[in-house]
Parts: structure tokens; C-alpha cells; sequence
């Protein structure tokens, strides 16, 4: 590497742990022209600073190369391999069993750009046009599942998708998801054509703040649920 090293440059130890992830051809291609460490450098430094492809500095591979390679990689689901594994490393880490029994719903609306194109939309509650991101994370944060929509598409009509996507996810370890209290009802609606390992319907329970969707696979109790 022939330059000063970025902030968003990754160490030898995060390098050593992706890269089986990234390669998608062996080191030795005929067809590799640029080293995969820099293309991935390249690309971190993009999602950092939100700058356009083409304003990437020219001391990383050029940007044509970048983009396409990224578009191998989403392709190829290897950003999604690396997050699933490091979910279970930092659940373990803690304590916590592989998968979680409770997880989480929200979303925000970020300002698009020009490049956003027809993506973008405008969401009349924040007054800004952009994308909204849909996500759901477990209860120490870790991300599961997330969508991007123009920012005037209701967060109620993708609950029931992020919570397909979550169960697939997780499997049947799946026991509750806290949603906003406004996303409830489609949510428990779509639950129910979720099949789950045991086959049973769904409970809805409100609560002030969120609320929690529970399959009933066994008695709920009337207190609080500690999720795991």
C-alpha cells in the first residue's frame, strides 16, 4: 500500500477475518488486476465519507473497478455472510445464545442525492426527500435485516417482509418482535402466515411503547418478557 492509510482502512487482524469472505477468484487470477485489500479499502472509504464513485481519490483503484467488484460481492452475498458471522461472534462473546429470541423494528429517512433517481421519495411526516431505511436488529443491536424504499413508502407495509426475512434468518428461535405501536396490526397479521416450527397462531400483545408480537407456543406470562 503506497499511501497514508485512512481511518476506515481495515487492520491485519479485520483483513485476515474478511478476506476468505471477498475472494471470490484466487490470488493468482490472470484476471485480478488490483489487489482485493485496496478495492475493499476503496469502498469503506466511500461508505465513510458518502462521497460519489467517481470522486473516489485516485491512490485507490479506479472507481469503474471498484464499483464493479462491489457489485460481485452483493451479488454474491458476501457483505451478508460477513454480518451473520459476526453476529454470532459478538453473541457469544457476551454470553448470549447464536440466535435471538426477540427483535427489534424501526426505520429512518435519509436525504437523498441526485444519483438517488427514481428511489428517492418524500416523506411528508419528516418533510425530506430521500430513502428510508427499514431495519431490525437483535436486542444487543446487531443488524438482521434491512430494506431500502423511497422515503414515502409506509413503514407498515414492510414490517411483514423484514419479519419473513428475520425468520429465515433465525429460524424457529423467533419468539417475539417489538415493533412500533402504529405497525402492530399488519405485523400480527402477517405473522400468522409466517409458519413457525410448532405450528401455533399468534398473539399480539400492546404495551405502552412498543408493541410485541409473541407466537404462543407456550403460556405468556402477564408481566414483562425479558428477551434473550
Amino acid at each position: 500500500m503506497n499511501r497514508r492509510p485512512y481511518p476506515s482502512d481495515v487492520s491485519d487482524e479485520e483483513w485476515a477475518f474478511v478476506a476468505p469472505y471477498l475472494s471470490l477468484l484466487p490470488q493468482t487470477a490472470a484476471q485480478r488486476r488490483h489487489e482485493v485489500r485496496e478495492v475493499f479499502h476503496a469502498v469503506r472509504y466511500l461508505v465513510r465519507t458518502g462521497a460519489p464513485w467517481r470522486w473516489l481519490p485516485t491512490h485507490f483503484p479506479p472507481w469503474e473497478a471498484v464499483y464493479q467488484q462491489t457489485r460481485r460481492w452483493i451479488a454474491a452475498g458476501c457483505f451478508e455472510a460477513i454480518v451473520h458471522d459476526l453476529r454470532l461472534l459478538v453473541r457469544a462473546a457476551a454470553g448470549r445464545r447464536p440466535q435471538p429470541s426477540a427483535v427489534m423494528v424501526d426505520s429512518r429517512t435519509r436525504r437523498s442525492t441526485v444519483e438517488s433517481g427514481q428511489r428517492a421519495g418524500v416523506d411528508g411526516h419528516k418533510r425530506v426527500r430521500g430513502s428510508k431505511v427499514h431495519v431490525v436488529v437483535d436486542t444487543m443491536g446487531t443488524l438482521l435485516a434491512l430494506a431500502v424504499t423511497p422515503a414515502n413508502e409506509a413503514e407498515r407495509q414492510q414490517v411483514g417482509a423484514l419479519a419473513q426475512r428475520v425468520r429465515e434468518v433465525v429460524g424457529c428461535t423467533l419468539r417475539g418482535l417489538f415493533v412500533p405501536r402504529w405497525a402492530w396490526r399488519s405485523c400480527a397479521t402477517t405473522w400468522t402466515r409466517i409458519p413457525s416450527h410448532s405450528r401455533h397462531p399468534v398473539h399480539a400483545v400492546r404495551r405502552p411503547g412498543p408493541a410485541l408480537v409473541v407466537p404462543i407456543d407456550r403460556e405468556v406470562p402477564p408481566g414483562p418478557r425479558e428477551p434473550a
